[in-house]
């Protein structure tokens, strides 16, 4: 294999091995986002906008 052919062999494995980390971090992310959706959801259901900012100021 010429080195022309290996830089670019190199080259294409190390993009493929960013895609697939970038692949399993936005994964992660997606998990977490999610995981954070549903605790809000559960918490601001039982109370209102109203509760909510009188809780937030007493902080």
């Amino acid at each position: 294999m010429g080195r022309i052919a290996e830089a670019q062999y190199q080259l294409n494995d190390a993009i493929n091995q960013l895609n697939s980390s970038m692949t399993k971090r936005k994964d992660e992310i997606n998990t977490r986002m999610d995981s954070l959706s549903e605790t809000l959801s559960t918490f601001v259901k039982p109370h209102t906008l109203e509760q909510i900012e009188t809780m937030t100021r007493m902080r």
